[in-house]
């Protein structure tokens, strides 16, 4: 994977992103298996896989469930929550997509959640392409973050957030930017036939110490940018939400998208 600070984007990350991410909606893993008719067989490659979120729930359909992460932390804590969960069949490794080689295929399924925009895009998409399986494809999902959001509450997050971090959206020590090439026509470029897009519409209720856990499992505002800022940030964070509702409770909803393809 290329992108600014490369293994450090995420430092001080993997512990919060492990606890503090919503999973990902049962709804997604029966898109995945009407899609590729997935029956325990086969390889599942999650590429930029974090703690597991999406290679630990797949485990179940495939034989084998492949994930690379270029962070150690993510992969050990993937490790710890593959084996809290009894999960047998999956395997995590600290590489970047520049060692995705033929010896990883042949994959029923690439997967990458919320991580393809990290990435050299068409390179990578191509080299996953290539040890795809015909009869088999690729998703990408995404779950949106608090930073952007509309309610009140996620614009009031945002706004501590750039009090403390400045105005643009933090990447590590760089800015985050969006991909100057859309996801379904990278896709489709590198191979994959029946393009489709879709979203599913999450519901969840937060308290602010899952936001402030959440936020610390971000690129944009973790434990490690913040400094000895944190708990002056903190306070800031407290006082900002309560004045909002008195409750510390918020309801949220960061609807998550996908894109299916096959090989």
């Amino acid at each position: 994977m290329s992108f600014p600070d490369g293994d450090r984007l995420f430092r001080s990350t993997a512990y919060y992103y492990r606890f503090f991410r919503k999973p990902y909606p049962d709804e997604i893993f029966d898109l995945l298996r009407a899609r590729f008719d997935l029956n325990g067989n086969g390889k599942l490659l999650d590429v930029g896989c974090g703690t597991g979120q999406l290679t630990i729930p797949s485990s179940s359909d495939f034989e084998l469930t492949l994930g690379l992460d270029v962070s150690d932390e993510m992969i050990d804590e993937a490790r710890l929550a593959a084996a809290e969960s009894g999960v047998e069949s999956a395997r995590f490794y600290v590489r970047g997509t520049e060692t995705i080689s033929p010896s990883d295929g042949p994959v029923l399924s690439a997967l990458f959640g919320s991580s393809l925009h990290w990435m050299d895009i068409p390179s990578v998409l191509s080299e996953v392409f290539n040890i795809t399986e015909s009869g088999g494809g690729i998703v990408v999902i995404g779950m949106r973050s608090i930073w952007g959001g509309d309610s009140e509450w996620e614009q009031a997050v945002t706004d501590v957030v750039r009090q403390f971090l400045g105005k643009d959206r933090r990447a590590g020590s760089g800015s985050y930017s969006e991909s100057t090439i859309g996801f379904e026509v990278a896709i489709s470029n590198a191979g994959y036939a029946n393009v489709e897009p879709g979203e599913i519409v999450c519901d969840f209720t937060v308290d602010i110490p899952w936001i402030k856990g959440h936020l610390y499992s971000t690129s944009y505002c973790n434990r490690e940018l913040l400094g000895d800022q944190v708990q002056s940030f903190e306070t800031k964070l407290n006082n900002t939400l309560l004045r909002l509702d008195v409750s510390g409770h918020f309801g949220w909803q960061p609807n998550v998208s996908y894109i299916f393809g096959d090989a």
